[in-house]
C-alpha cells in the first residue's frame, strides 16, 4: 500500500512539474478545466453464454471501460440535443455471440450522470489497417461543451506541450501534461500516430490529445489515446500512443461520416 502511495504521489508530483514548465497552461489556468465536462466516460458491457466449473450453462458478464470526448452536437427539433462522442475503436469490437452494450456517462457540476444505454450497433467502429477508432451518438436534455478540433496539425509534433483528458481507472475525468514525440521509439506504428510522454493508466483508452493554439489561444484535439506503454508503477505507464485526428478524418470522409464531427 505503502509503494501505491509512494508513486501515486510521484506521478502527481511529476505532472505538477510539467505543468509548470507549460507557460501556455500557466497563463490560461481554467481554460483546459472548462473542457473537461467534454469527457465521458464509456462502458462496455459483453455478456455472452458460456459453461462454468460444473458444466451448466450460465449467462457471463465482461465490461471494459474507455474514455471519449464530446466533438458535435445537434440540437433537436423536439428539444434536448444529439452528441457525438469520439473514441477509440479497439474496446467496443463485436464478436460472434456477444451482446454489447454501452453506458456512456458525463461528468459536470451535479456529479456523474448517466446518459444513455443502447446496444452495440448504435455507434461505429472502425480498427484495421493502421486505425483504431469509434463514433458513438446519444441523447440528453443537458448541454455539455463540446471541444475544438484542430483545422490544421504540424506533420512534426516532436517536443511540443501536450495535455491528455480523460478517465483513468474509470474514475472523474482528468488532466495530464506531456510533450509530444519525446522518447517514445515506436515508430513502427506508422504516421498515422503520434507519442506522448504523459502518464496514462487503464481507462485512458480513448482520451483526447490536446495541443495550444497560440492563435486561437485554446487547447484543441489532435488525437485519440489508443494506448500507453512503458513502466510508471501503480498501474500507470509514461508514455502514450495517439492516432492523428488528421488521419480519422480521412477515415470518415472515405466512410462519408465527417458530419459525425460536424464537417
Amino acid at each position: 500500500m505503502s509503494r501505491f502511495i509512494s508513486t501515486l504521489l510521484l506521478c502527481i508530483f511529476t505532472m505538477g512539474a510539467c505543468a509548470s514548465t507549460l507557460p501556455n497552461v500557466s497563463q490560461q489556468p481554467n481554460m483546459a478545466q472548462k473542457l473537461l465536462p467534454s469527457v465521458v466516460l464509456i462502458e462496455a458491457r459483453h455478456e455472452f453464454v458460456d459453461k462454468n466449473e460444473k458444466g451448466e450453462i450460465e449467462v457471463r458478464l465482461m465490461r471494459t471501460r474507455g474514455s471519449g470526448t464530446i466533438v458535435h452536437r445537434i440540437t433537436n427539433k423536439s428539444g434536448g440535443y444529439t452528441y457525438y462522442v469520439l473514441s477509440c475503436g479497439h474496446l467496443y469490437e463485436p464478436r460472434p455471440g456477444w451482446k454489447i452494450s454501452v453506458i456512456l456517462r458525463t461528468f459536470d457540476h451535479e456529479g456523474w450522470n448517466t446518459v444513455r444505454k443502447f446496444p452495440a450497433e448504435s455507434f461505429w467502429s472502425y480498427e484495421n489497417n493502421g486505425y483504431d477508432t469509434s463514433l458513438i451518438k446519444f441523447k440528453s436534455k443537458k448541454l455539455f461543451p463540446i471541444v475544438p478540433l484542430a483545422k490544421k496539425i504540424p506533420r512534426n509534433l516532436m517536443g511540443k506541450e501536450c495535455i491528455l483528458m480523460g478517465c483513468p481507472f474509470g474514475n472523474v475525468p482528468m488532466i495530464a501534461y506531456g510533450h509530444f514525440g519525446v522518447n517514445c521509439p515506436v515508430t513502427s506504428l506508422g504516421s498515422n500516430y503520434v507519442e506522448m510522454t504523459v502518464f496514462v493508466a487503464p481507462g485512458n483508452s480513448g482520451s483526447g490529445a490536446y495541443l495550444y493554439n497560440e492563435d486561437a489561444r485554446q487547447w484543441e484535439l489532435v488525437g485519440v489515446i489508443t494506448h500507453g506503454y512503458g513502466g510508471g508503477g501503480a498501474g500507470f505507464t509514461m508514455a502514450a500512443i495517439a492516432l492523428r485526428l488528421d488521419a480519422i478524418r480521412v477515415l470518415l470522409k472515405r466512410f462519408h461520416l465527417s458530419h459525425m464531427i460536424g464537417e
